[in-house]
């Protein structure tokens, strides 16, 4: 499941959206060789303050883990940040086939 939103952060509810989200449309794949419902958020903005972090939140205590990933696609990123970001945000799709 992927979402975009044009902020500098994101915002508990959309954390709660995109579960929702995962809970009711995922399908599990393989995310380091464990079974997971996997949902990734593009940030289209950043804050030139802060250092940029990719952030996840993981569950394990459900019988299947849950994880959500951010990444920052900002329009004044380089070329290569952004198609790094891409390629990173998309590998689970490619490694679980």
């Amino acid at each position: 499941m992927y979402d975009a939103k044009y902020k500098v952060s994101i915002a508990l509810r959309d954390v709660v959206a995109m579960l929702a989200y995962i809970a009711e449309y995922a399908e599990p794949i393989l995310v380091d060789n464990e079974k997971a419902l996997l949902g990734t958020f593009y940030k289209l903005a950043r804050d030139p303050e802060k250092p940029e972090q990719h952030s996840a939140l993981r569950d394990t205590k459900l019988p299947v883990k849950v994880e959500v990933r951010v990444f920052t696609l900002d329009p004044r990123m380089k070329n290569s940040e952004v198609k790094n970001a891409i390629k990173q945000s998309l590998q689970p799709l490619f490694t679980s086939a």
